[in-house]
């Protein structure tokens, strides 16, 4: 457990573990922050010790899905342990995000399960398709559902494009866009990505993202600054 000082009580009697791998960003340190920060509990791996402090699991529809035999150990566990609710990993990013706890209803895992097997309606199309082209974005670039672009105390939006021409090289509107997201749970954490662009027709940009998940506010605006000052030789 991180010694991260609770800031709000909204998670307070709340106590999660978390099934197999919730996808970029949600590492089990993120979460125990998160938790923390908002004076709930977190648990790493479930035990006869710690069993009945457990509310909530978190866990996607492929863990809920697989095979008895193949679920991860926290899932086999807490399966059919009478109050404890399987949830969405929305549940606790929503309820971050709104600053107040989410009613577990619609993040049920046997509910939502139950309704993706049902004829999807015009807006859960809508909405299945949002969810996988964040989760596509976020596997090189950043699912924007989950962040937005940081700015500080005077409102500066940390989204800067870095444009070069270069006649000689036959180089025309080649340009970097450097971006720090903060992700909208909090406490925040915070990821910098740059976009390469090669010429201003190129559509398909390279990515430059140093961490492989989010991290705190100093590592990822040290690697802004020092890409910054790699492409310009300005501090």
């Amino acid at each position: 457990m991180p010694s991260t000082k609770p800031k709000s009580r909204m998670l307070q009697g709340v106590t999660v573990a978390v099934a197999g791998n919730l996808g970029p960003g949600w590492s089990d340190a993120n979460v125990a922050r998160w938790m923390a920060y908002n004076s709930g509990r977190f648990v790493v791996n479930v035990s006869s010790d710690n069993i009945e402090d457990i509310t909530h699991l978190l866990c996607t529809r492929d863990e809920y899905n697989q095979p008895p035999k193949l679920r991860c150990p926290n899932l086999k566990v807490l399966f059919r342990v009478p109050g404890v609710k399987i949830v969405l990993r929305d549940w606790l990013e929503d309820s971050l995000h709104k600053r107040r706890r989410r009613a577990e209803r619609a993040y049920l895992l046997r509910n939502v399960v139950r309704t993706d097997k049902q004829t999807p309606t015009a807006l859960q199309k809508k909405l299945a398709a949002q969810r996988e082209r964040g989760q596509r974005e976020g596997r090189t670039f950043i699912d924007c559902s989950l962040y937005h672009i940081y700015r500080d105390a005077t409102g500066f939006a940390y989204k800067a494009t870095l444009r070069r021409d270069h006649p000689a090289a036959d180089i025309y509107g080649e340009r970097y866009i450097l971006h720090l997201f903060e992700s909208n749970a909090r406490p925040p954490l915070y990821w910098f990505v740059a976009r390469h662009y090669k010429s201003k027709t190129h559509t398909q940009p390279r990515h430059f993202r140093p961490s492989g998940t989010c991290q705190l506010f100093v590592t990822e605006f040290a690697h802004f600054c020092a890409f910054f000052r790699k492409k310009t030789g300005v501090a």
